[in-house]
């Protein structure tokens, strides 16, 4: 007889090569937890992840599940990986369905910044930045409501699905030692390396290489514009979040 668990846990982005497993060469959670589980239960192990993280991305609350004959568990110890909850589920349930929202949240900072702020991994951009808060606000207003993001995602072009609606908050943590910023980023799913380019638009407006206009058109009437991938160091999955009837 084989029962079902809910794991969370969470992990530093930096130890690993993302969170899929590619094989033994390549260092990622999912091989991690598998192998770490399949020894001490001395059974097979495969993990089923609520969504893929790139290499890099780390978690504070990342959700998986898997099946075992076991019903008793001892206390977990994964190295760099910390299990906060293991919880007999039924077998319908399927950690990438019935989700209400996934939360991101991406920290950019000056050189001076810290390269943690609260447990969060920091992107310090390696040149001067000037924030105008007022041209963010404008920036994530653009955002507001259902958009195209063809062109601020991998393989957008190609997806039916890529108009979504996400909601961005910002807060500025700046002190008068260094540069701060928080996005808070919050969808019922994002696309392939989305966040990292929504960020990455904010750069290139603040670089002056891209107009608000031109990104408006894009996320409005699918215009193409120039794009850039921010680094993953700064973005972590905060936490995701259930409809009743999945759990």
């Amino acid at each position: 007889m084989t029962f079902k668990y809910k794991i969370t846990l969470s992990f530093n982005g930096g130890e690993f090569q993302g969170w899929q497993d590619q094989g033994k060469s390549v260092h990622s959670v999912q091989r991690a937890i598998e192998t770490y589980l399949s020894n001490n239960l001395g059974e097979e192990i495969k993990l089923q992840g609520c969504s893929r993280t790139d290499k890099g991305v780390s978690a504070k609350s990342y959700t998986a599940s898997f099946l075992s004959s076991k019903i008793t568990f001892n206390e977990l110890f994964i190295p760099h990986i910390k299990v906060h909850k293991l919880k007999l589920v039924h077998k319908s349930f399927n950690p990438q369905m019935n989700i209400d929202f996934k939360q991101y949240k991406y920290y950019l900072g000056d050189l001076c910044s810290p390269n943690e702020f609260n447990g969060y991994q920091v992107y310090k951009i390696p040149y001067p930045i000037h924030i105008n808060l007022e041209l963010i606000n404008t920036w994530i207003n653009l955002f507001k409501g259902i958009k195209s993001y063809k062109y601020l995602s991998v393989n957008g072009n190609r997806s039916p699905k890529h108009k979504r609606r996400v909601k961005i908050k910002f807060k500025d943590l700046s002190t008068d030692k260094y540069q701060l910023y928080e996005f808070d980023f919050k969808a019922k799913g994002f696309l392939k390396y989305m966040i990292r380019m929504i960020i990455g638009s904010l750069i290139l407006v603040l670089q002056k290489k891209l107009k608000l206009t031109d990104l408006k058109d894009s996320l409005e009437i699918e215009k193409e514009i120039i794009s850039y991938k921010a680094p993953a160091t700064g973005l972590t999955l905060v936490q995701v979040k259930y409809l009743e009837e999945n759990l």
